[in-house]
């Protein structure tokens, strides 16, 4: 609107108007920058409310940039270079575990800053199958980037190891190789655990090297092992520092009715060294 006033302004400039007074004259300059003055005010405004929506809609879940194809997981769990993903190494602050939806869509974003999101994925329910969900990702490069802690989406397990963490945003690592890692929204469906509470809701531990890290009686390296030493059927019961009390749960391993009362065992093993687990858990029987 200012635009258009500005150019019949100066189409007038050099045309004679007719017969008028002095007074005539302010007045209708007066009039013509009454008009021009609301009009540059009124673009102000709208320019103004459109900077505040546009800020608004950064980091929203509607924005991601154009993508060249999105590809549909198999509703198993069978991602390529899965096997590539050390499982023993103890990142950032934490674990995030999403559980699965047919109403959930989770954008990754590179920065907190970023005006589009990077990535996004999808969950769909599994026609053949009443309960299960397939993963279906929208990325340039087929996915690639995708390569979490655990996936198992058959049992409904997607977690990632997190980073960092603000009021809204959880970082997470993408891809475990090398540790690429964006920033995803917090929502119902997510859910942020220390390691420590990870571990105690997993079905079951094992020491990944049971001769240097046996089960003992207490809680002390110098601590003497207990007399059994089982490598399967045990679960963490209780974890303090380093330290992890455990139980041996026969029902951990179909042996419910096989084990006796002598085999069962309750002791101490170190879970972890450093930044290093020194545990295998495992999350389903």
């Amino acid at each position: 609107m200012n635009r258009e006033v500005h150019v019949r302004f100066r189409g007038n400039a050099g045309v004679k108007l007719p017969c008028v007074t002095r007074l005539e004259r302010i007045i209708m300059k007066r009039k013509i920058l009454f008009f021009v003055i609301p009009a540059i005010f009124s673009c102000c405004s709208q320019s103004t409310n459109q900077k505040i929506e546009h800020s608004d809609s950064l980091l929203q879940e509607k924005l991601i940039e154009p993508t060249e194809k999105e590809i549909i997981l198999s509703c198993a769990d069978d991602l390529p270079g899965k096997k590539d993903i050390d499982q023993t190494k103890i990142k950032g602050i934490g674990l995030v575990n999403i559980k699965p939806d047919s109403s959930l869509s989770i954008y990754f974003y590179d920065s907190l800053k970023s005006m589009y999101a990077k990535n996004k994925i999808d969950f769909i329910e599994d026609k053949n199958h009443i309960g299960l969900f397939c993963l279906k990702l929208s990325a340039k490069d087929a996915g690639a980037w995708f390569r979490p802690l655990h996936f198992y989406i058959e049992f409904g397990i997607l977690t990632f190891q997190c980073i960092d963490t603000t009021e809204a945003f959880y970082k997470v690592i993408v891809k475990e190789v090398t540790n690429q890692a964006y920033w995803i929204r917090k929502n119902s469906f997510i859910r942020f655990q220390c390691w420590s509470e990870y571990l105690l809701e997993t079905t079951g531990v094992e020491p990944i090297n049971p001769i240097e890290n046996p089960i003992r009686t207490r809680p002390e390296r110098n601590s003497p092992p207990t007399v059994n030493q089982p490598i399967k059927c045990i679960r963490a019961v209780k974890i303090t520092d380093d330290w992890m009390k455990i139980i041996t749960d026969p029902t951990n391993c179909d042996q419910t009715n096989e084990m006796k009362d002598d085999e069962k065992v309750t002791g101490y093993i170190r879970w972890k060294s450093g930044n290093n687990l020194l545990i295998k858990y495992y999350l389903s029987l």
